[in-house]
């Protein structure tokens, strides 16, 4: 068996076994008793933040892609034992791997969805809006969670931050749902906050309600 830290330091990721260490691996524990959600999401987290800031590891990541298909099934065996921000930070970390094409995972992306469903109140802010990211990204189609995620937003609309703001617009655009109702309110919040709007922001607001066609009534 391998341990997530043993894993990340066979590809070569000295920085995500750091991280791993981080989150609290014990270097001695196998599969069965040593690779657990937080060391999942410490992995995910990882591999997303190479992908999302370096070109070449990104590129790296695409190309060995059938490599992780060891941390994505232990991920699949162990989404039960996974907690909000576990959650989240996992799907944000393979969001931005860009696997989303690729049909061997999307068992992953189901198994997500599922489990995020009913733990949607739990998430903070800058995690609900991860995972919203993260599953319009990934082209999850699973009405019941954006339904879900989409009444959380409804809900927390008045404490969204600017770029909360941008990015859930953005998101549910993309994810083409009939949310009609949220990407209303996000108008509405985009209009009394588009002074703390820096224009990654405002181009991102602008994109998301001209594509579904909100009207200046919002």
């Amino acid at each position: 068996g391998t341990t997530a830290l043993i894993y990340a330091c066979a590809l070569g990721h000295a920085d995500i076994a750091e991280a791993i260490l981080d989150a609290g691996a014990n270097v001695e524990l196998c599969d069965a008793r040593g690779y657990n959600a937080v060391h999942c999401s410490a992995l995910w987290s990882r591999f997303g933040h190479l992908a999302k800031t370096n070109r070449d590891e990104r590129q790296w990541i695409q190309q060995n892609e059938a490599d992780l298909a060891i941390a994505r099934e232990h991920t699949l065996r162990l989404i039960p034992t996974f907690g909000p921000r576990q959650l989240a930070n996992s799907a944000l970390g393979v969001a931005h791997c860009g696997f989303e094409t690729i049909p061997t995972w999307s068992l992953l992306w189901s198994r997500i969805a599922s489990a995020s469903i009913v733990c949607v109140r739990d998430l903070n802010s800058q995690e609900l809006t991860n995972l919203v990211w993260a599953c319009a990204t990934a082209r999850v189609t699973s009405p019941r969670l954006f339904d879900a995620l989409a009444n959380e937003v409804l809900e927390r609309m008045d404490s969204l931050t600017p770029l909360a703001v941008s990015m859930l617009a953005w998101s549910f655009a993309t994810a083409r749902h009939d949310h009609q109702d949220v990407l209303s309110g996000l108008a509405f919040a985009a209009s009394q906050r588009v002074q703390e709007m820096d224009s990654a922001d405002l181009a991102r607001t602008a994109w998301a309600l001209g594509r579904v066609h909100v009207g200046d009534e919002a």
